[in-house]
């Protein structure tokens, strides 16, 4: 930071504290040192900063790349590490997140298109955390963006220089040399189905720390009998996805392969085993969020992913031969939400998505129309966001999709919880299934 700056949060410090002294009251805590804030934006990208006039609040940022084109939907990055204290979206500020640093130091992140991180998430500087929109009280696509000391708005210093109005940086918010991840820990990859053939929903799941793949049979009460090893490997492939994909009454599984983007469908045997898989197409490592159901009506099942790029919902019409048809697109705004699950949640005989909301934890139900669509979203419930995984399926054999869900932090074992559907988007008081998940 230039010396003059400095040289001014020095004096204005002492000057509170003075001005608190006079009036018999006790000064606050010395502020920490300012962290190394950067650019909230992606490594090496330009951008252009102005600081109006009549900006609210002043020394507030708005920051835009090019035209509009070139501005919106681009990712913003952290400033710098911290606690995520706010995703919010209402008010002026439209879509918006604070990042509390410490200290005193606040950075805030103003009129975004979508988030991707929840409140209380812990974030390095560089990781995304949303993208640029035009939420609120916003007449373009551009980023707002504060630096904030003790909640009040101050000159931003980025890139180690007090900020100049009109001035195009360039982004020096680049990764660390990558560190190893923490091994994942509990059961991962759920995917619910009748795969023994005793008209029980079962549940198939993957050990995280082996690839293995075991199968927990139904008992129709609720719970799962003692599981059996089923596969090996299954680390190799993500978003699984059960459904009875080649039409011939039996359950199957359909999942992407991490190093070649590949959908391998494996056929159910009905005995709880599955036969050879086959490719079923290439270019599906650009989607998750992935979920199964007949959601376009025509009595073969379905895959719905979301866009990684673009947030949209793409509806892939199963043929029941084992592949599926062009994708329908379902509609925007799909990378707001998380923990995707699929059934039918209203009673009403057609397949629903069931997704938590990252900026507020709430469970929405998007009820299927039958024509590979889906309805306004209904609120489920709040405090979602504390449960690692989420699935759909009828459980306890009431004819009503119940939800099981996982309650852990990402990347840790923890105790599955039954929910029961009541068939009307709501849920009943959970009871716990087992731990260890």
């Amino acid at each position: 930071m230039p010396a003059a700056i400095r040289l001014r949060r020095a004096v204005l410090a002492s000057a509170v504290a003075s001005a608190a002294a006079v009036l018999g009251v006790s000064p606050q805590p010395a502020h920490a040192a300012e962290p190394a804030f950067q650019l909230p934006f992606a490594c090496d990208q330009n951008w252009t900063g102005s600081v109006r006039g009549n900006h609210n609040p002043p020394l507030s940022v708005d920051w835009t790349r090019g035209g509009p084109s070139t501005t919106v939907n681009q990712p913003v990055v952290a400033s710098a590490s911290g606690t995520v204290s706010l995703v919010s979206s209402t008010g002026n500020y439209g879509n918006r997140i604070v990042i509390d640093h410490g200290g005193g130091w606040q950075t805030l992140y103003a009129h975004l298109a979508g988030f991707n991180v929840g409140q209380g998430a812990h974030v390095e500087a560089g990781d995304r955390i949303g993208t640029v929109g035009s939420t609120g009280n916003s007449t373009g696509p551009h980023l707002h963006y504060e630096q904030r000391l003790g909640g009040t708005v101050v000159r931003s210093v980025l890139n180690g220089s007090a900020f100049v109005d009109g001035s195009t940086l360039r982004s020096r918010n680049c990764p660390a040399a990558p560190q190893p991840p923490a091994p994942d820990t509990g059961m991962t990859g759920f995917a619910p189905a009748d795969f023994n053939g005793d008209g029980r929903t079962d549940l198939a799941a993957v050990d995280a720390a082996t690839g293995k793949m075991f199968l927990y049979p139904g008992t129709g009460l609720g719970t799962f009998g003692e599981r059996t090893l089923i596969g090996t490997n299954w680390d190799s492939l993500t978003n699984v996805t059960p459904g009875d994909f080649n039409g011939d009454g039996k359950a199957d599984i359909a999942a992407v392969g991490k190093s070649d983007g590949n959908l391998y469908v494996y056929p159910g045997t009905g005995t709880g085993a599955f036969g050879a898989p086959w490719s079923a197409g290439t270019g599906w490592n650009s989607l998750h969020h992935f979920s199964a159901g007949d959601f376009n009506g025509d009595g073969k099942a379905d895959i719905a992913a979301v866009g990684i790029g673009d947030g949209n919902l793409y509806v892939f019409p199963g043929t029941g031969t084992g592949w599926f048809a062009a994708p329908i697109n379902a509609g925007n705004g799909w990378n707001n939400l998380d923990r995707f699950t699929g059934g039918d949640f209203n009673g009403d005989g057609k397949a629903d998505i069931a997704a938590v909301g990252i900026g507020d934890g709430n469970l929405y139900v998007f009820p299927g129309t039958g024509t590979g669509w889906f309805a306004a979203p209904v609120g489920a419930g709040s405090g979602w966001n504390i449960m690692r995984d989420l699935v759909g399926g009828d459980f306890n054999a009431d004819g009503r999709t119940d939800v099981a869900a996982v309650q852990a932090p990402r990347g840790a074992a923890g105790t599955m919880y039954l929910y029961p559907g009541t068939g009307q988007n709501t849920f009943g008081t959970r009871s716990t299934i087992g731990t260890d998940w």
